[in-house]
C-alpha cells in the first residue's frame, strides 16, 4: 500500500487540516509557558576534562563563586598610597551583596616565628607604611614564589584581590555584575587606578549577551533573505502562506513539547533554530518540487502523487541528517551532546509534522491550476536544452572533472595532518569583551593562567610528610622550573621551605626543606592547625595526596601538550616506591583536549559516514550507488576540513561538529539525486535520458536548497562569538562544495557507470 493511501492527512486533508489549524491555539498557549536557560557554563566547559576541572576548582572553594580583580596603582603597590588603596578597595569589594571573604596582600596572613612556635600576623599591615617596612614587604612578596604573580605582579605595580561569594551568583545578577563592580571601584578609577576583572559569572554573562545580540539581528536577516529566495523560487502566494503556516506549526510543536517535558530552551536550542529552519524549508522545497513535477505530468492529484514520489528519498534524507546530528551525542562535551540530541530530535519532529499535518496544509493551499501557457512551455524548453548541453559538457570532460576531484581530495586529505584545536575560554569571547581583555592582561602581567595539576598519591594518611616524598616534590619542582616556558611551579614542599625560611629568619639559602625531621614535623603540625592560603590547592585534608601545580602563559595546544608530557616523563622516572602518579584525572585531561576534540570530530564523521553508507546500500541494494552518494559528499567535507588544516584554522566546540553535521545534511542532495535517477532508470530509460530527467527534475531544488544552506551559515560569519563565526564560514564552504560535487562529480560517476553498462 502506498504512502499517500496510508496517510490520513492526504486522504482527509480538509477536516484534519482544520483540526491541525485549531491545534495552533493550545500549542501557542503551551509554548508561552516555556522556560529559557542559557547554560553558558556548558559552552565554557567545552569537554569532559574541562568540566571536571571546573567542578574540581568549584569544590576547592566549596561551590562558591569567586571574582578576581587586578588593581594597578600609579605609584606601585609597595607605596603608602598603593597599599592603603589596596586595603580600601578590598574593603569596598567586601561590602558587595553576598561577598563572604576577600583575599589580598592586606587581607591575608603569614606565619612568623615566635620562640619555638609560629604566630599568624597580617601579611601587609597598613599601620606600617614607612620606607623600611614597605621595602621589606616588597622584598618578601616578590621573593616568595607563593606570593609573586599569585597576589602581586612581578613588577610590583599590580595586585590581585579575590572576592568569594557565599552563595552562587544568580543569572539575573550576572547581567548587572560588571556595572556593580564599576560602581564600587569608580572612586579609585577617577584617581588614575586601573582594574581588570575575571570570573566565571562575568564570562557566562558575556557569552549569553553576545548570543542574544546575535539572535536579535540574525533572525530578521535570515528571515528576510530566505523569504526573498523562497518568493523567487515558488512564485505563489498560496504556497508561501503554506510554508509560513507549516514552519510556525513545527516550531510551536517543538516549543510546546519542551514545555510539556518541563525542559527549558537551552543555549544550544537557540543556536539550532537556523539549522532547524533550513532543514524544514529544504524538505518543503523538495516536496513542492515533486508536486510541481506531478502537476506538469498531468497526474490526477499532484499533491498525492508528488508526495508519493518524494517520500522515500525524503525519508532517507531526513534519516541521514538525523544520523549526522545524533552521532554528536557520543562526544565527551556536554554541550556537543546536547546539540546532537536536540538536533536529531528536531529533525525527527520536522519530518513527522511535515508528512503529518503538513500534508493537510499542502492540500488546502496547493494551487490546482494546471495552466501551461506558451511562456511557461518556452521556459521549460530552455531549461531542457540547458540541461542537455550541461550534461553533454560534463560527460565530455568526465576524465578531467574526476581527475580534478581526486587531486582536490588528496591535497585536502594531506591538510588533515595539520589540524589543531583551540577550546580555551578566551577563544569563545570577542576581543572587545572585558573577560577576553582580562584573560590576556592576566596572562601578560601575572605569568599566565594555564594550570596543570599533577597528583602524587602516597597511599597512606600523612604520607606526604615522608622525607623521600618531600625530596621528590622539591626535585621535580626544580626540574620543572628550568623550563623557560614555565612561569611558576607550586607544591607542598615549597610551603614547608617557606616555613623554614621564616623559622631561620630569612637567612640566605634558608628557602629549602628543613634538614631536621623534628623541625619538619613541627612545621607540619603548624600547617595543620592553621588555614593557610592555598593549602587545599596543594594537598588533601588527610595529607595523603599532594599536587604539583605548573603554571604557564598562553601557548598553542600542541606546544602545551609537549611541555607537560616532558614533565610527566620526569615525574614517572623519579617516582618514589609506594607512590602513585595520577595524571589521568582532573586537569591533565585539559592538555589532551586538542587531541580529544580532533579525535571526536574524526569519530563522529567516520561513524556518520559508515552508517549512512550502510543504510543507502541496504535500501538501494547497491553498494556502488551508496559509495558514490557518500563519496561526492565526503569529498566536500574533507575539502573543508583539510582547508582548515592548511589555513591553520583551529577547531573548537562548534567547528568540531562540521564533519558529522555537514556529512549528514549535504548527503541529502545526493540521496534525492540518486533516488530519482534510479527510479527513472527502472522505467527502462537510457542512461543519458535518466540523467537528463534527474537534472531537470532535481537540479533546481538541489541548487536552491543548497543556496539556502550556504546563505544561512554565511550569516553566521557576522557572529560576535569567534567560534560561531568560524563554524558558519566553514559550514557555508562545505555546503557550497557539496553542491558542486553533487551537480558535477556525481553525474560523471553515474554517467561513467551507465556507459560501461551500455
Amino acid at each position: 500500500m502506498s504512502f499517500s493511501v496510508m496517510n490520513p492527512f492526504l486522504r482527509y486533508p480538509k477536516p484534519l487540516g482544520i483540526v491541525a489549524l485549531l491545534c495552533l491555539f493550545p500549542l501557542l498557549f503551551q509554548a508561552s509557558k516555556i522556560k529559557f536557560s542559557s547554560q553558558a557554563d556548558k559552552l565554557l566547559a567545552t569537554d569532559q576534562g574541562q568540566q571536571e576541572t571546573f567542578e574540581k576548582l568549584r569544590g576547592i572553594i566549596n561551590n562558591q563563586d569567586v571574582l578576581v580583580v587586578s588593581i594597578r596603582c600609579p605609584e606601585g603597590i609597595f607605596s603608602p598610597s598603593g597599599l592603603m588603596s589596596l586595603h580600601d578597595v578590598s574593603e569596598a569589594l567586601l561590602t558587595m551583596e553576598g561577598a563572604s571573604d576577600v583575599k589580598s596582600l592586606t587581607h591575608s596572613y603569614k606565619p612568623v616565628r615566635s620562640g619555638f612556635s609560629f604566630d599568624m600576623v597580617p601579611l601587609a599591615a597598613t599601620n606600617h607604611l614607612d620606607v623600611v617596612s614597605l621595602m621589606k614587604l616588597s622584598d618578601f612578596s616578590l621573593g616568595n614564589p607563593l606570593i609573586k604573580n599569585v597576589m602581586v605582579s612581578s613588577d610590583g605595580m599590580e595586585a590581585l584581590i579575590n572576592v568569594t561569594f557565599g552563595t552562587p551568583i544568580t543569572k539575573t545578577r550576572q547581567s548587572s555584575l560588571s556595572e556593580e563592580l564599576d560602581e564600587v571601584l569608580n572612586p579609585w578609577v577617577i584617581k588614575g587606578y586601573r582594574f581588570h576583572y575575571l570570573g566565571l559569572p562575568l564570562a557566562e554573562n558575556e557569552v549569553r549577551e553576545a548570543l542574544k545580540s546575535d539572535i536579535r539581528w540574525m533572525i530578521p536577516v535570515l528571515s528576510a533573505g530566505i523569504a526573498l529566495m523562497l518568493i523567487g523560487f515558488i512564485r505563489s502566494f498560496r504556497l508561501l502562506v503554506f510554508l509560513f503556516i507549516q514552519s510556525a506549526f513545527t516550531l510551536l510543536c517543538g516549543i510546546a513539547l519542551l514545555s510539556l517535558l518541563n525542559i527549558g530552551i537551552p543555549l544550544s536550542g537557540w543556536l539550532l533554530i537556523p539549522f532547524w529552519a533550513t532543514i524544514q524549508w529544504t524538505l518543503l522545497i523538495h516536496c513542492l518540487s515533486a508536486c510541481r513535477q506531478s502537476n506538469e505530468d498531468r497526474t490526477g492529484h499532484p499533491v498525492k502523487d508528488g508526495i508519493q514520489r518524494i517520500f522515500k528519498s525524503a525519508s532517507l534524507a531526513m534519516l541521514t541528517t538525523a544520523i549526522g546530528m545524533g552521532s554528536l551525542s557520543a562526544s565527551k562535551s556536554a554541550f556537543i551532546q546536547e546539540i546532537g540530541l536536540l538536533g536529531a530530535g528536531g529533525v525527527v519532529l520536522i519530518f513527522l509534522t511535515t508528512f503529518g499535518p503538513g500534508m493537510s496544509f499542502l492540500n488546502v493551499f496547493y494551487p490546482h491550476s494546471a495552466d501551461r501557457g506558451s511562456l511557461k512551455r518556452h521556459r521549460e524548453n530552455l531549461h531542457e536544452r540547458f540541461v542537455q548541453r550541461y550534461l553533454n559538457w560534463l560527460l565530455g570532460n568526465r576524465r578531467w572533472i574526476l581527475s580534478a576531484a581526486l587531486v582536490s581530495f588528496l591535497i585536502s586529505a594531506f591538510g588533515l595532518r595539520y589540524l589543531s584545536a583551540d577550546i580555551r575560554i578566551k577563544s569563545f569571547l570577542n576581543k572587545d569583551t572585558r573577560t577576553r581583555q582580562g584573560l590576556e592582561h592576566f596572562d601578560q602581567v601575572y605569568g599566565g593562567a594555564n594550570i596543570f595539576q599533577m597528583e602524587i598519591d602516597t597511599g597512606n594518611p600523612n604520607g606526604i610528610h615522608q622525607r623521600q616524598v618531600l625530596n621528590y616534590l622539591e626535585k621535580l619542582q626544580q626540574q620543572a622550573e628550568q623550563k623557560p616556558e614555565i612561569t611558576a611551579v607550586y607544591s607542598y614542599a615549597q610551603l614547608l621551605s617557606m616555613m623554614n625560611q621564616i623559622w631561620e629568619q630569612d637567612t640566605p639559602g634558608s628557602f629549602q626543606l628543613p634538614k631536621s625531621d623534628l623541625i619538619l614535623g613541627t612545621f607540619a603540625m603548624v600547617l595543620k592547625t592553621q588555614n593557610y592560603p592555598f593549602m587545599r590547592a596543594l594537598c588533601d585534608t588527610d595529607y595523603q595526596k599532594s599536587w604539583l601545580i605548573i603554571r604557564t602563559p598562553d601557548m598553542p595546544g600542541k606546544a602545551y601538550v609537549n611541555l607537560i608530557s616532558e614533565i610527566v616523563d620526569i615525574a614517572e622516572r623519579e617516582l618514589p616506591d609506594g607512590c602513585q602518579l595520577n595524571i589521568q584525572e582532573g586537569l591533565y585531561k585539559v592538555i589532551q583536549s586538542d587531541r580529544q576534540i580532533v579525535q571526536s570530530m574524526a569519530r563522529s564523521a567516520l561513524s556518520t559516514t559508515c552508517i549512512i553508507l550502510s543504510l543507502l546500500t541496504l535500501l538501494w541494494r547497491s553498494f556502488k550507488l551508496g559509495i558514490m552518494a557518500v563519496a561526492v559528499n565526503l569529498l566536500a567535507v574533507v575539502f573543508v576540513i583539510g582547508s582548515a588544516g592548511w589555513l591553520n584554522i583551529p577547531f573548537n566546540t562548534f567547528t568540531v561538529m562540521i564533519g558529522a553535521m555537514a556529512m549528514g545534511i549535504a548527503v541529502d542532495d545526493a540521496v534525492h539525486f540518486v533516488s530519482y535517477w534510479r527510479s527513472r532508470q527502472m522505467m527502462a530509460e537510457s542512461a543519458n535520458q535518466a540523467l537528463i530527467a534527474t537534472l531537470k527534475a532535481k537540479g533546481r531544488p538541489i541548487v536552491f536548497t543548497s543556496l539556502i544552506l550556504v546563505f544561512t551559515f554565511t550569516v553566521f560569519l557576522g557572529s560576535s562569538i569567534p567560534p560561531v563565526s568560524q563554524f558558519g564560514g566553514l559550514c557555508a564552504l562545505a555546503f557550497a562544495a557539496a553542491l558542486v560535487s553533487t551537480c558535477a562529480v556525481l553525474p560523471c560517476l553515474l554517467g561513467n557507470e551507465i556507459c560501461k553498462n551500455d
